[in-house]
């Protein structure tokens, strides 16, 4: 290959690469504006473009995985890491959705026999600051009303992350059983707040402390906005 064709090789490379780049820049936009599709196609003329390009393709996992096809996302993030990725955060962020996206599609191929003790157990992996409580969160929204009675325990329950979730996840099953323990949440008092008591909550072996103000206020915005999704699917 001559010189020219050389500067002529690497000048259309850099072209090209600005064209995937703004073809992925796109896609992050129909992303953040919810339109999938849109970004899914942009994040495949990325690719088309640049096959090496990392954050195109990983992000075509992200909407793959947000649309549920957990095996197109497994495949799009485990080609991502093949072809070799030169952003640390690129690479460390695909490995971890990797490792979510395996776990949970591993979890729902699991029979699941005696109801009871399984939203027990995953009600107890819930409440964990550790990787296992979105495969729980999961399994209690695949498993629905026989989960409510827990999940509305859990309310009141000292632990704060579960508390949280629990809401949250009353939100999605949107059972009219929870609207009167949400109601009460939504405007419970400093004082019965605080007779909740709250655990401290440990991530990565280190206690984050969080001001019991700024814990009230979320546990009430958190049930008014469960109390908001499910009054609209009664009404």
């Amino acid at each position: 290959m001559g010189i020219f064709d050389k500067l002529f090789s690497k000048s259309k490379q850099r072209q090209e690469q600005v064209s995937a780049k703004e073809r992925t820049r796109l896609g992050i936009t129909y992303w953040e504006q919810g339109k999938l599709d849109k970004a899914i196609k942009e994040y495949q003329e990325a690719l088309s473009i640049d096959p090496n390009f990392a954050l195109a393709r990983s992000n075509l996992g992200v909407v793959y995985e947000r649309q549920d096809r957990l095996d197109d996302a497994v495949r799009e993030w485990e080609e991502t890491l093949r072809r070799g990725v030169d952003s640390v955060i690129i690479c460390r962020n695909t490995e971890h959705w990797l490792k979510e996206a395996k776990a949970l599609r591993d979890e729902r191929k699991k029979q699941i026999g005696d109801i009871d003790n399984a939203v027990s157990s995953y009600m107890l992996d819930l409440g964990q600051a550790s990787d296992k409580w979105f495969v729980a969160y999961d399994a209690l929204e695949r498993i629905g009303p026989p989960a409510v009675d827990a999940l509305i325990h859990a309310i009141e329950s000292d632990n704060s992350l579960l508390r949280l979730r629990a809401m949250d996840l009353l939100s999605k099953t949107r059972d009219k059983r929870a609207i009167e323990a949400l109601t009460k949440a939504s405007n419970v008092s400093e004082e019965d707040f605080h007779r909740m008591g709250t655990k401290p909550t440990e991530v990565a072996g280190m206690v984050i402390e969080v001001p019991l103000s700024d814990e009230l206020e979320e546990y009430r915005k958190s049930a008014k906005k469960a109390l908001k999704k499910i009054k609209l699917k009664k009404s």
